[in-house]
């Protein structure tokens, strides 16, 4: 009989290396050198943010490219890698629709009836996105701000949200563990008195945040 039950309680992991996360905010906050710095990371890059960095990179120009990657990662040459991060993961979405359209004959979604071809894209994103969680690794997709309006019962609120189109961050945002926004804080040192600009990963969500 291969299945138990626990007598203990699991511990929980005090690590984020082997997590997925979506780290997202402005420009030249961090965010690519910060997935550098996880456990032997793989960037699958889909746009040219890495070029002053030391590290493994693949570059990503199309959806037949990340899957001949995936490809690549299932085999010897893939277990040296403990960490996977798609920088950007709005580019690799767009790359998928592109790809979808091109397969289907459609330029747009919307030219397909009924949402067909919306579907037919998010199909296809969660289908390798899957893939590629299941490979037991770390995967870390990069995004960029946005600041948006949204409409609740009582009033509008302006809130921070993941540059990704809303039917990728449909699939996106349940499919990570950790939702991470890297931003800009300022601040007042205590002692000096003197106005500093820090850098803050902020996990805790708000009205104002997707985090």
């Amino acid at each position: 009989m291969s299945v138990t039950l626990p007598e203990k309680k699991r511990p929980v992991a005090a690590e984020l290396g082997g997590q997925s996360i979506l780290i997202y905010g402005p420009p030249k906050v961090g965010k690519t050198t910060w997935a550098n710095q996880f456990p032997d990371t793989l960037f699958l890059a889909t746009e040219d943010g890495q070029r002053f960095l030391e590290c493994y990179l693949t570059k990503i120009r199309s959806w037949d490219d990340f899957k001949e990657a995936y490809k690549l990662l299932t085999g010897k040459e893939g277990k040296r890698y403990k960490t996977i991060a798609i920088d950007t993961i709005d580019l690799l979405w767009k790359y998928c629709s592109e790809s979808v359209g091109k397969k289907h004959g459609f330029e747009h979604p919307s030219d397909e009836d009924w949402g067909k071809g919306y579907q037919l894209i998010a199909d296809e994103f969660q289908r390798g996105l899957n893939r590629l969680m299941a490979l037991d690794k770390g995967v870390i997709m990069i995004s960029h701000e946005a600041t948006v309006e949204v409409k609740t019962r009582v009033l509008t609120i302006t809130k921070t949200m993941p540059t990704l189109p809303k039917s990728a961050r449909k699939i996106v945002l349940p499919m990570v563990s950790v939702i991470v926004y890297a931003g800009f804080r300022t601040t007042k040192d205590k002692e000096t008195g003197e106005v500093v600009e820090k850098r803050v990963a902020i996990c805790e969500p708000s009205e104002s945040l997707e985090a």
